[in-house]
C-alpha cells in the first residue's frame, strides 16, 4: 500500500510449509507381501515414496513433484 492506501502491486508466492504438522492424513502404508512394505508421504510440494524390503533390507526413495 502507498500512502494514499492504493495496492501499487501483486505478487502470487508459493510457501513450503517445513513446520507442517504431522498428520495421519499425510501417509499412506501399504504392504506389497509380508517381506515389502510402501510408505508414501504427501507433503504440500513433494511426495516422497519409500519401498523398504526386509528380506533383503533394501530401501529405495523415490521423490515425485506435481505437475
Amino acid at each position: 500500500m502507498n500512502k494514499y492506501n492504493h495496492t501499487e502491486r501483486v505478487e502470487t508466492v508459493d510457501i513450503a510449509n517445513k513446520w507442517a504438522t504431522n498428520i495421519k492424513a499425510m501417509y499412506d502404508i501399504t504392504w506389497g507381501n509380508d517381506n515389502q512394505v510402501r510408505i508414501t508421504m504427501d507433503y504440500e510440494q513433494i511426495k516422497k515414496i519409500l519401498d523398504y524390503d526386509f528380506e533383503n533390507n533394501e530401501s529405495k526413495m523415490k521423490f515425485v513433484t506435481p505437475s
